[in-house]
């Protein structure tokens, strides 16, 4: 599932958590998603 969403603009990037049944909990998968984004960046 796709739980971070990723916005760049310029040299600004926003990681936004959107997991809203689960309040933005962080789970072992998001964590994985948000590295994921980061090395991707």
């Amino acid at each position: 599932m796709n739980f971070v969403l990723t916005e760049k603009k310029d040299a600004v990037a926003v990681l936004t958590i959107n997991r809203p049944d689960a309040l933005n909990a962080l789970s072992s998968e998001v964590l994985e998603e948000i590295s994921g984004a980061f090395e991707a960046l």
